[in-house]
């Protein structure tokens, strides 16, 4: 644990050296000036674009990486509930996954898909509605 630590403050002790470095060029490239005109031209050049660029990829990677996530959930419960067909709570899982994945297309305008998705959640959820139960007397 000490290890793991020490590694990370020197690390933020190179990235502290390495930010000041950056910043020294930074004003001697810009000009004459004050150190604050160095630090916001060193801001509108590298910073700020690159804000924007991780914003970015991390937008299409929540917005694409979900669908894949959902289509994986569906395969395993798909799985599932051939594996075990006399466990409800399987199929109820995957009537739910069926209906998040459909939410999830819906927020991306693809409704159609989203429809079907809706008619399967609901034609699992009927079939298990219609099994008669027993329940054990504690």
């Amino acid at each position: 644990m000490e290890i793991c630590q020490k590694s990370v403050s020197s690390k933020l002790d190179i990235f502290k050296i390495l930010l000041w470095f950056i910043l020294v060029i930074a004003y001697f490239v810009v000009g004459p000036g004050t150190l604050t005109e160095a630090w916001i031209q060193f801001c509108r050049q590298f910073v700020l674009p690159a804000i924007f660029f991780v914003t970015f990829i991390l937008f299409v990677r929540s917005k694409w990486g979900s669908i894949a996530l959902y289509k994986k959930d569906i395969k395993i419960k798909e799985k599932l509930v051939k594996k075990h067909p006399g466990q409800p709570e399987h199929a109820i899982a995957l009537a739910e996954a069926y209906r998040n994945f459909g939410t999830a297309l819906q927020s991306q305008g693809k409704n159609a898909k989203a429809n079907s998705l809706y008619a399967k959640a609901v034609h699992l959820e009927r079939k298990q509605a219609a099994v008669p139960r027993q329940f054990h007397k504690l």
